[in-house]
Formats: C-alpha cells, sequence, structure tokens
C-alpha cells in the first residue's frame, strides 16, 4: 500500500504532464479521472470506461479494423485459433489501461530487474500515457502521445524529450494471418518503450509460428483466461501466457530458456485491467 500512496501522490504532476504534454490546443488538455477497480489506488488520468458485469465486460465499440474477429477462445481451441486470438486482439477493443508487474531474472534464478507499469492506450487515436518505476518506488518516467507527438519525461530530473511519431501510427493495422518471413508488430507497441506493450499487443507474438496448447482455464486480474504454452517451430517449449478468452490480451506471460531447463527468465503479470 505505501508504493500505491507514493503513485497517488504523483499523480497531480502526471496529470500537469498530460495537459502540457503538447501545448495547450492537445485532444487530452481536459481528461477525465480513470475508474479505479477499487477505490484509493492510484492510476492514469482517462476517460470514462464501461461497466464491468461480471464475467463479460461490456466493451467500448470495437475499432473499425475491417477484420472479422475471432471469437472467445476455449481449452478446447486449436492451436492456429488461439494464435488467431493473439493476432487480432487489437481488434477487441479501443481503450485500455493496465497495471502490472515486469520481472527478470538470472539463469541462476537470481533477481535481475524488477518494474511497475501503468499504461492508457487509445488505439484509434494514438493517444497514450505511460508511467514506468521501480517496485516498492516512485515512477521515474512518464511517455505521452497526444495523437500528433510523443513526449518521454523524467520524472526525476525534469527533462523532456520529443519522441518520434510516425505516420503509420495512426493509419489502419492489418498484421498479416499467415506466418511470413517478417513480423508485423502493432505500430504503437513499439511507441510505448515496454515490454508490457507485447502483452497488450500479441500480434507479434503471434507470428512466430510454432504450436500453442491449452494446458488448463484461470482467473487473472478479475478476467478468465486460457493457460496456454507455447513451443518454438523446432518443438522446445519456451513460453507459457494466460490469454484473456474474450480480448485476446495476454495478462500473465513467462518466459524460459532454449536450453531446456525450463528455468524461468522473465516473468509479467498484469495485475489490474479495464476496457
Amino acid at each position: 500500500m505505501q508504493f500505491f500512496k507514493r503513485w497517488i501522490g504523483l499523480c497531480p504532476i502526471v496529470f500537469l504532464l498530460i495537459t502540457t504534454a503538447c501545448g495547450s490546443t492537445g485532444p487530452i488538455t481536459q481528461p477525465t479521472p480513470l475508474p479505479s477497480p477499487r477505490p484509493g489506488q492510484p492510476m492514469l488520468e482517462s476517460e470514462p470506461l464501461p461497466t464491468d458485469t461480471g464475467s463479460q465486460a461490456q466493451f467500448q465499440s470495437e475499432p473499425d479494423t475491417g477484420i472479422n474477429i475471432p471469437g472467445p477462445i476455449s481449452e478446447s481451441s486449436s492451436s492456429e485459433q488461439i494464435r488467431l486470438k493473439m493476432l487480432y486482439s487489437f481488434g477487441s477493443w479501443n481503450t485500455i489501461w493496465v497495471d502490472g508487474i515486469l520481472t527478470s531474472y538470472n539463469p541462476d534464478g537470481s533477481l535481475l530487474s524488477q518494474e511497475r507499469i501503468q499504461a492508457w492506450i487509445d488505439q484509434e487515436r494514438a493517444r497514450f500515457r505511460v508511467l514506468v518505476g521501480n517496485q516498492g518506488g516512485d515512477p521515474h518516467v512518464a511517455i505521452i502521445s497526444d495523437g500528433s507527438q510523443i513526449k518521454k519525461y523524467d520524472l526525476a530530473s525534469g527533462s523532456v524529450d520529443g519522441l518520434d511519431f510516425l505516420p503509420i501510427l495512426i493509419e489502419p493495422y492489418a498484421p498479416p494471418s499467415k506466418d511470413t518471413e517478417t513480423v508485423y508488430p502493432h505500430p504503437l507497441a513499439g511507441s510505448l518503450y515496454t515490454r508490457m506493450a507485447e502483452l497488450v499487443f500479441p500480434s507479434a507474438l503471434a507470428q512466430r509460428g510454432g504450436n500453442y496448447k491449452a494446458i488448463g482455464s484461470e482467473r487473472v486480474a478479475g478476467r478468465e483466461t486460457l493457460v496456454v504454452e507455447w513451443n518454438t517451430p523446432d518443438g522446445i517449449f519456451v513460453e507459457r501466457g494466460w490469454i484473456d478468452l474474450l480480448t485476446g490480451v495476454i495478462l500473465k506471460r513467462q518466459g524460459f530458456g532454449k536450453d531446456g531447463t525450463k528455468t524461468v527468465l522473465t516473468d509479467d503479470n498484469v495485475q489490474r485491467i479495464e476496457y
């Protein structure tokens, strides 16, 4: 709870960054607070979200992608059905807010790094706000896009850097449905500058080939998920994912070494999520 209080204390700073990120005429100059799953917890400023009524969340209108979005997955889903759910997951939501922990380990099992990420994304208008911080400490980086430019704030030093806002960020995204030699990630994924982007936008992961096998179901961050193991095209087990049944977003992901020892090298967890 101490960690949460520290992030709450920085909300006025983050709000100021949002409202001044790109001058006084940006489209996010007066955001309204994002509802919290539990009162009193920290959050980024955002637009109102629909209410979750049990396991079937009421989503905002889906992006007009022109793509036939796959239905929910289950333990009986085939490898290809799971892959397509991940590939087209971006078409299941317009805005998303996540709060999670990304952990990396050394091969001997010792802790390498751990950071907390909060991110709000409006993919239709290429707007997002990302907070990066150490677990148990204050956020130290904020990355903000108003849909026309991106700025990175060092919250410790107060320095501001402009990042590239490419035209492709506001163009329709249509990943190849079949495996190709080239991977085409969602354009917004690379602009978030965090591994959390691979969970929110798993389209690139779905273009790696290999085989997906459902091994069970679990509830993660209040959502029903399918637990899936992924083997490389060579048959090596290197990854386990907990995939939202309805949206295809990955809510938990473990990466293992390719030496067959099943040593956990990365353990990424979404703790709270709102669509």
